[in-house]
C-alpha cells in the first residue's frame, strides 16, 4: 500500500505540475520552433535542459539493457525533484515579472521539458501521461504514436554552478529552521567580496524567492560576527531586521539558554564524583560540550552589541 501512495502522490505531482505550466500559458500558445537552447537562456534555463538531456540519454541506455525499474525510478527522481521542486519554482521569478521576453522564453522551456519527459514516462505511467499530454502544446494526436525522445547536449560547467545555487538555498532553509525563525517572516542576507560574486548577482532573484530572504547583498563587507552558512565555498549572512525588538528577546532567549547549559556543565566538571568515577570519553564529551557552548555564548553576545552599533545602522539603510 506504500507504493500505491507514493505512486498517487506522483501523479498527483506531475498534474499539479502540468496544471502550473498551462495556467501560465497565453490562449491560443503555440510553442516556438526550434530547439530551447537556440535562445538567450538564464542558468536555470540551461540547467533544466541539460538534466533532461542527461536523464533522456540514460533512461535509452538503461531501457536497452532492460533495466526498467531503474529507468522508472530516475525519471520520478528527475520529475519530482529537479523539474517540479527545482525549476518550476525558480521559474516564477520570470513567470511573475514584468518581462515579456523572460516569460516566453520560460514557458519555452517548462513547456519543452514537461511534454518530453512525459513520453519518457510513458510507458509506465499510460494513462496519466496521455491525459496531461493532450492538455499541452504539442504536434500529433497522441503520446502513443509520439517520437521517442532523443539525447541532446549536456553542459557540465552550467550543471555543476547551478548546483551550487540549489545547494546554497538548502543551507539556508536548513539555518532558517536550525534559528527558529517564523515561517512568515524573511531575513536579509548578503555576502562578502569573492570569486562566487557573479554567480550570485546573476542568480540573487532566484535565490531570494526560493530560500525565503527578504533581500541579497552580494559583495558586501561588513563586521557581522555571526556565524556564516557555508555551502561549498561560498559564505552567506543571515539577520533578521524586520521586528527588531523580537529578535533581541529571541537572542537573548537563546543567550540565556546557552549560560544555563554552560553553567550546568561547569558544574558537572568540577563535582568530584564525576571527575572521579565517568569515564575518560564522557568527560571529554562533556569538556568538548564546554567549549563548544562558550563559543556560541560569545558569538550570541557579540550579535547583541553589534546591532547597537553604526555598522547595523548603516546595513539596515543599505538594505
Amino acid at each position: 500500500m506504500q507504493q500505491v501512495e507514493a505512486s498517487r502522490n506522483f501523479a498527483n505531482k506531475i498534474w499539479n505540475a502540468a496544471r502550473f505550466v498551462t495556467s501560465n500559458l497565453p490562449e491560443e500558445y503555440g510553442l516556438p520552433e526550434g530547439d530551447p537552447w537556440e535562445r538567450d537562456l538564464t542558468l536555470p534555463d540551461r540547467w533544466i535542459l541539460s538534466r533532461h538531456n542527461r536523464l533522456t540519454r540514460e533512461v535509452n541506455r538503461l531501457i536497452e539493457g532492460y533495466q526498467f525499474g531503474e529507468a522508472g525510478r530516475q525519471i520520478y527522481e528527475f520529475l519530482w525533484g529537479e523539474y517540479c521542486d527545482w525549476y518550476i519554482e525558480a521559474s516564477k521569478v520570470a513567470l511573475y515579472g514584468d518581462d515579456e521576453k523572460a516569460k516566453e522564453r520560460t514557458r519555452h522551456v517548462l513547456v519543452y521539458v514537461l511534454e518530453r519527459t512525459l513520453r519518457l514516462l510513458h510507458p509506465f505511467m499510460p494513462f496519466v501521461t496521455e491525459e496531461i499530454w493532450q492538455h499541452l502544446p504539442r504536434e500529433g494526436e497522441s503520446i502513443m504514436v509520439a517520437p521517442w525522445p532523443e539525447a541532446g547536449p549536456v553542459d557540465e560547467e552550467v550543471e555543476q554552478a547551478q548546483q551550487e545555487i540549489w545547494d546554497l538555498v538548502r543551507a539556508i532553509r536548513n539555518r532558517k529552521a536550525e534559528e527558529r525563525w517564523p515561517a512568515g517572516e524573511k531575513p536579509s542576507a548578503w555576502t562578502p567580496p569573492g570569486p562566487h560574486v557573479d554567480l550570485l548577482k546573476l542568480q540573487k532573484n532566484v535565490i531570494e524567492l526560493l530560500a525565503g530572504v527578504r533581500s541579497l547583498l552580494v559583495g558586501m563587507e561588513s563586521s557581522f560576527p555571526g556565524n556564516p552558512v557555508i555551502s561549498g565555498e561560498i559564505p552567506i549572512y543571515l539577520l533578521m531586521t524586520i521586528n527588531l525588538k523580537r529578535e533581541e528577546k529571541r537572542l537573548r532567549k537563546q543567550l540565556e539558554e546557552v549560560e544555563r547549559e554552560i553553567e550546568r556543565s561547569e558544574r558537572l566538571l568540577d563535582n568530584p564524583g564525576f571527575r572521579e568515577k565517568a569515564p575518560k570519553e564522557v568527560r571529554k564529551r562533556e569538556e568538548e560540550k564546554l567549549v563548544s557552548r562558550k563559543k556560541e555564548q560569545e558569538r550570541i553576545q557579540k550579535e547583541l552589541d553589534w546591532r547597537r552599533g553604526k555598522d547595523f545602522e548603516e546595513f539596515v539603510r543599505l538594505e
